[in-house]
């Protein structure tokens, strides 16, 4: 999925063994776009909840392959989705070491380069809902 259409490799990673990288490809694909989980396998007949959170490099501005990937940005016209109509759940992780900034992702393994423990945001208002996802994709882009 990309806001421009605009076809760009990028690399998916996650707690799935399907989802592991090389160190050849973490190091290619090194900076950080976000992650986006939601229900899309667990209930195909029921609503969507497709939701994104900003990565550290996408929220410290677009450099790289960043340019041309904006799904985990908030609409300047809908903030509560992103660019590309998904649920937006804030950063991925606090980046600026705030005690009062919400941030969406309850865990991050630096090793794999991972999110997991994922929050989806309110429905209606703002912060972070109850519901937890634990299978979560995490995208990087080229540098």
């Amino acid at each position: 999925m990309n806001a421009y259409g605009v076809s760009q490799k990028i690399s998916l990673r996650g707690v799935a063994p399907e989802l592991s990288v090389s160190p050849d490809e973490a190091e290619t694909y090194s900076l950080q776009e976000g992650a986006f989980y939601g229900n899309i396998f667990d209930d195909p007949d029921g609503p969507l909840d497709w939701n994104a959170c900003r990565g550290k490099d996408q929220a410290a501005g677009e450099r790289g392959g960043l340019e041309m990937r904006d799904c985990t940005e908030p609409d300047p016209n809908d903030p509560s989705h992103t660019k590309c109509g998904f649920k937006y759940a804030g950063d991925c992780s606090n980046y600026t070491r705030s005690f009062t900034q919400l941030h969406a992702c309850q865990s991050f393994d630096p090793e794999e380069g991972t999110y997991s423990e994922c929050l989806a945001p309110q429905e209606y208002g703002h912060g972070p809902s109850l519901k937890i996802y634990r299978e979560v994709i995490t995208t990087y882009v080229n540098h």
